[in-house]
């Protein structure tokens, strides 16, 4: 493990080196995915190849048969026993690299459009404050759900605690990679107090998941759109980190 962490180091010191044109170590980052679908195992797995020493995963689903050729931290072993994505991938992401402080956490996110009352209602409170906390205790959130609506609570959250957030979404023909702005700071393109997901899309979130049509459901859309919007986000990630993209 200590070899593997040593060749990991220097890599990554080469990847900044070509980057900044000067050699000085990754700063220990703490990300947050929230969705640990096909976005979150592509977007772990490049996070993991830049150094970052802290991934949380949250998600509130369990592995199904269909995902292990799509979501690639997970097995036919892990679909066999239903087990937990979020708590899954995060296994798998410290057998790929045991120096990783990763792990999952399994929760649904409360949604715009999707009541809740009685036991439910506490529940969704709870796992509000449970979302809060996470997102304050990590440096950069990245937004991979299935759903809009979904996205509405953190996106709130980072906006109020000035984080760094990044959302993807794919479609069945078409995909979003972008990050939200955050309050009273200069980047390299120029850009400030960038609006977040929902200033470009000023639509109320609604359920988006009722009486939708096969090309709408997020589980029907083309492979190839997955590793560009991954790609896209942790290049957006970088150049704030490095102010040079």
């Amino acid at each position: 493990m200590i070899l593997q962490g040593c060749d990991l180091q220097m890599n990554q010191k080469d990847s900044v080196w070509r980057l900044t044109c000067m050699s000085h170590g990754f700063p220990t980052g703490k990300c947050l995915l929230l969705g640990a679908g096909t976005l979150g195992c592509n977007v772990a797995r490049l996070l993991l190849g830049w150094g970052v020493e802290t991934i949380t995963l949250v998600d509130n689903g369990t592995v199904s048969y269909s995902n292990p050729v799509r979501q690639t931290l997970f097995t036919f072993e892990d679909s066999a026993a239903a087990k937990p994505k979020a708590e899954a991938a995060a296994f798998r992401l410290k057998q790929i690299f045991p120096g990783v402080n990763a792990s999952g956490v399994s929760l649904s996110i409360p949604m715009p459009g999707h009541p809740v009352s009685g036991v439910s209602l506490d529940e969704a409170v709870q796992n509000a404050a449970k979302i809060e906390q996470l997102i304050t205790d990590h440096d950069a959130v990245f937004l991979l759900m299935d759903t809009r609506e979904s996205r509405w609570l953190p996106t709130v959250i980072c906006a109020a605690q000035n984080k760094m957030c990044f959302t993807a979404a794919v479609g069945f023909d078409s995909f979003v990679a972008m990050r939200h702005g955050v309050v009273g700071k200069e980047y390299s393109d120029g850009l400030r107090n960038v609006g977040c997901y929902f200033c470009n899309d000023v639509v109320a979130p609604t359920n988006s998941t009722k009486d939708r049509t096969l090309d709408q459901q997020c589980t029907v859309r083309v492979g190839e759109w997955l590793p560009c919007v991954s790609v896209r986000n942790i290049a957006r990630n970088q150049s704030m980190v490095y102010r040079v993209l």
